[in-house]
């Protein structure tokens, strides 16, 4: 019997000593609407507080579609142009495809916002827009997007996301090591994402990571560095040389959950914002 016990805590002390699970050794996190999201008061604050209070009372049902109605306007700016229909939006529809190039790193801000200026202008006189004030809001919100400096002011972090990588990026073995090693694979222009990671109310999530360890898809300057296509995927995992099956990937929509799991990576779908079940999804895991 001793010798039994003696086995069993010689088994438990070599336990103790192993790393942590080998399944979770790079976490690679996406960005929008999983670490960072947009304030809606910034934005508002851009376009004129009593311009969206007085459009949204007069005009509440094109209020609440203004997403929709955007989306109509960056796809007439190149009408001609085969529709994408590989990278999402965010909404659950194709995004268009001068944002497509503009996150691809293809087109850069200056040509984007002449090109949505001069679309607005050909709009308007076409009568698309019901007022002078419709208009102008959403020229106002195009100026936010494309613009890096605007646009990466209207970004915060998202403290229930930002308190799961804290706690990822934390977890030590007994032995006192970093179980995990930080990543970000993200949509992004790299104009504005330049700014934004600099910023002091952002240091809590980017603080996590190493600059080697960000893949922006506007680095790219190709399609090919937009998620959901497989290339991107394939880049982190040679970037790491490491087993598709070591890599734990984390993003809010469902078509990039998807393609990661199609190059083996195990990914964790972050879906309506529910952070609890990820936390769930992440223990089951081993990842916390």
């Amino acid at each position: 019997m001793q010798r039994l016990i003696n086995f069993i805590k010689y088994n438990l002390f070599v336990l103790l000593l192993l790393p942590c699970n080998t399944h979770s050794k790079i976490i690679v996190w996406d960005l929008g609407n999983v670490l960072l999201k947009p304030s809606k008061m910034a934005f508002a604050k851009h376009i004129g507080l009593m311009n969206c209070f007085t459009y949204g009372l007069l005009n509440p049902r094109k209020a609440l579609n203004m997403h929709k109605q955007l989306a109509d306007v960056l796809d007439a700016a190149r009408p001609d142009e085969p529709k994408n229909k590989v990278v999402g939006d965010g909404n659950g529809n194709a995004m268009s495809n001068i944002m497509c190039d503009y996150q691809a790193g293809i087109s850069p801000s200056e040509i984007v916002c002449q090109e949505l200026y001069n679309t607005i202008e050909s709009l308007d006189k076409q009568g698309y827009f019901s007022s002078t004030k419709e208009r102008d809001i959403i020229q106002k919100t195009i100026e936010i997007i494309f613009d890096p400096l605007t646009f990466s002011r209207t970004i915060f972090p998202i403290h229930k996301g930002a308190k799961l990588l804290k706690a990822c990026a934390h977890k030590k073995n007994s032995q006192g090591q970093h179980c995990h090693e930080m990543m970000i694979l993200s949509n992004w222009d790299l104009e504005s994402f330049e700014i934004l990671k600099d910023l002091p109310q952002n240091k809590v999530v980017f603080q996590h990571f190493k600059p080697e360890n960000i893949v922006i898809s506007g680095a790219f300057g190709s399609h090919d560095g937009l998620k959901p296509h497989k290339t991107v995927f394939e880049y982190v995992i040679n970037l790491k040389q490491v087993k598709p099956s070591d890599i734990v990937f984390i993003d809010d929509q469902e078509v990039n959950i998807a393609a990661a799991r199609a190059c083996g990576i195990k990914a964790v779908h972050l879906k309506d914002g529910d952070y609890h079940q990820l936390k769930k999804d992440l223990k089951k895991l081993g990842v916390l």
